[in-house]
């Protein structure tokens, strides 16, 4: 899925959710402006370092 996580919908979080796991598992990044915790900053709008 190419879109950030932060713009994700209920129904894209379905549609992957197999491989939600490995962007979620030990998170480095988070969003400031939604909160969401990531491993690689690319997945997120507005990251930061945890």
């Amino acid at each position: 899925m190419s879109k950030k996580m932060c713009s994700w919908k209920k129904d894209d979080i379905k549609k992957i959710q197999r491989n939600l796991k490995k962007l979620i598992n030990n998170p480095s990044y988070y969003c400031n402006k939604y909160g969401r915790v990531v491993k690689d900053d690319k997945n997120l709008c507005k990251a930061k370092k945890l």
